[in-house]
């Protein structure tokens, strides 16, 4: 396909994505989650930035914040003429690989209030059209595997927060794990490690589930493989 053609499929889709429908949003909504975010921070002695029990779906996320999907490795940045997604600053994101889709989002009034999600199984329910990853991660079959990852530009107490100062690529023993019954588990089959991480000036908060209790070698390296795809811009 030449380059003209290429260019042309774009501008289509582009156009098409922008006629969707879409629900009305909550003006509101980022204030309230960056104001939960800090309050359960405090509350549980900085050590979470969010859990996915503690997040509430993200309603209207198409029109509250920037939406990119990439399926099976295949980048879908087609979500806004080629001429806007020049001039964005990166975001959060990992880098497509086959096998895995993801989705990313950002606050559109901040740009340091980032969102990613990738899963090695096809995203449940309407997670991709909420942006919350809530019913991949309640239905993770035994060989799936689903990495959520999220940022705040700054949080309460950094001193005594346990965000580690961590170089990229993020490493699954950065974190700890969690298997057999604990807290915000999304479902009992449910293993994950928990990551916090200070990376290029943001403070990242990293879920890497497993829809088993044991997961073996094969998954922990694929795990650590997408995981390594992370990318943290700069603030």
């Amino acid at each position: 396909m030449s380059s003209t053609q290429g260019d042309d499929r774009d501008d289509l889709i582009a156009q098409a994505l922008a006629d969707l429908p879409m629900p009305t949003e909550s003006p509101n909504f980022f204030a309230e989650l960056r104001a939960r975010a800090e309050e359960n921070l405090a509350r549980r002695g900085l050590r979470k930035l969010r859990t996915l029990a503690e997040r509430r779906p993200l309603v209207a996320v198409a029109t509250t914040a920037l939406i990119f999907a990439s399926v099976g490795g295949l980048a879908a940045t087609f979500a806004v003429p080629r001429s806007h997604a020049e001039t964005r600053p990166p975001v959060l994101a990992f880098t497509p690989a086959l096998g895995w889709n993801t989705l990313q989002s950002r606050d559109p009034h901040d740009d340091r209030i980032q969102f990613v999600w990738g899963a090695n199984v096809p995203f449940a329910g309407n997670d991709a059209a909420t942006g919350e990853p809530v019913q991949t991660a309640k239905s993770l079959p035994a060989d799936g595997i689903l990495i959520y990852a999220s940022t705040l530009p700054t949080i309460p107490d950094p001193s005594t927060s346990g965000y580690k100062d961590l170089q990229l690529p993020l490493a699954l023993s950065d974190g700890n794990f969690f298997s057999g019954q604990y807290e915000n588990q999304p479902s009992p089959n449910v293993s994950e490690y928990r990551i916090n991480a200070h990376v290029n000036g943001r403070y990242v908060y990293v879920e890497v589930m497993f829809g088993t209790a044991n997961p073996n070698e094969s998954m922990l390296d694929s795990a650590q493989t997408e995981l390594s795809r992370l990318f943290v811009p700069s603030t």
